[in-house]
């Protein structure tokens, strides 16, 4: 018996008795992976990560020494530790950070001092001079760091944004509404900055809505307008809206255009007013541009017009009240029967057409000797649709 493979080893055995059979295993080394070992990985899946663990409940660390200084965990216990450690004493040299103080009968002065949490009484001994005074002392703004009582302020100070060469806006008070316990000071005009008093803005209540009028003292002066609006979202309503510049009660369209460009036309629908990208003009050329154009009506033409294909220079057209015509000598293809109630002339075979220049000599025998024939459309016929 001889056995090959992982295990070797061989013995004679001739069957009159047993026999032991000494083997050899070979290299029996290999790997496993983690899923193919039951319940592995589910009990690696328990432990955190070597680098950046992420750890969950009341992890525990042994406690450095207080004063170790080394990348080893710091546990709460050496953080308590190190704070006792550090804490400066409250009287000497390290008496700093805040410290709750109790002071019993009379407290001498300090020169600084920022709050007290809670205070008691003081003796009127020891309050100050100044305080006990029937008549206290007097600041200047600057001796107390405030701003002077007359003074300016840039527009992004007073919430106006950057508004351009705005340097200041004033306003007053409207006597004539002083009836109106609504009104008050500063809501009810703009003046112009450039100190003519004279002029402001002033709102008024048209019974509908509010609006803008530029006046020259309590008289009337002019529309206002708003120059340039970085973005602008959408009127609800609008009644009408000056010229370009001017004052006029609508906008001013240009008739005599003559640009050589193209325009995308506006088209108007209920309150609003629409634009496609398929249908533009040239006003140069007077040319309209669209996709396609449908109607359920006449396309009309005038003059000696018609239909043209500007791809290909040929259309239909008319130049009398007799002929339909095709444009640039085209040929007129038919993929279906042309039918007609009177005469087809073709080239000038009709008889209206020729001068007799004489007689056909014995035209039977040459009538006779004509060959007919039947016949099907070749290969070409079918190829322009010719199709039987």
């Amino acid at each position: 018996i001889q056995l090959t493979g992982d295990v070797t080893g061989t013995a004679l055995f001739d069957g009159s008795a047993n026999v032991s059979l000494t083997t050899v295993v070979g290299d029996d080394s290999h790997n496993h992976s983690t899923s193919t070992i039951t319940g592995l990985d589910a009990a690696l899946a328990t432990y955190a990560t070597l680098a950046s663990p992420s750890l969950t409940g009341t992890p525990t660390a042994p406690t450095a020494a207080t004063g170790t200084n080394t990348t080893q965990l710091a546990t709460t216990a050496f953080v308590n530790s190190e704070i006792a450690n550090d804490a400066p004493t409250k009287t000497g040299g390290g008496a700093s950070g805040t410290w709750a103080i109790s002071i019993s009968g009379n407290a001498a002065t300090a020169s600084s001092a920022t709050y007290a949490t809670s205070a008691g009484s003081a003796p009127a001994s020891d309050v100050y001079a100044w305080a006990k005074a029937s008549t206290k002392p007097s600041y200047t703004y600057s001796e107390v760091g405030a701003a002077a009582s007359s003074h300016t302020h840039s527009p992004s100070q007073v919430g106006l944004g950057n508004v351009s060469n705005a340097a200041q806006v004033t306003t007053t008070y409207n006597s004539s509404l002083n009836s109106d316990s609504r009104n008050s000071r500063g809501v009810t005009r703009l003046y112009r900055r450039d100190g003519d008093s004279d002029y402001s803005v002033q709102t008024y209540w048209t019974g509908s809505y509010w609006h803008l009028d530029g006046y020259s003292g309590d008289t009337y002066h002019a529309g206002v307008q708003v120059a340039y609006a970085d973005n602008a979202g959408y009127a609800s309503s609008a009644g009408s809206a000056p010229a370009n510049g001017g004052t006029s009660s609508y906008v001013t369209i240009n008739y005599n255009n003559n640009s050589a460009s193209t325009y995308q036309m506006l088209w108007g629908s209920g309150n609003g007013v629409y634009g496609t990208a398929e249908i533009y003009c040239n006003p140069s050329t007077d040319y309209l541009y669209a996709g396609s154009f449908y109607c359920s009506n006449w396309h009309r033409s005038t003059g000696s017009t018609g239909w043209y294909n500007e791809s290909y220079g040929g259309g239909i057209y008319m130049i009398d009240t007799t002929w339909v015509r095709v444009y640039n000598s085209k040929a007129f293809y038919v993929a279906n029967q042309i039918a007609a109630t009177g005469n087809i002339t073709a080239y000038y075979s009709d008889i209206r057409f020729k001068t007799k220049t004489g007689k056909i000599e014995n035209a039977l025998d040459k009538v006779e000797k004509l060959e007919g024939f039947y016949y099907v459309e070749n290969e070409l016929a079918k190829s322009l649709g010719y199709n039987n």
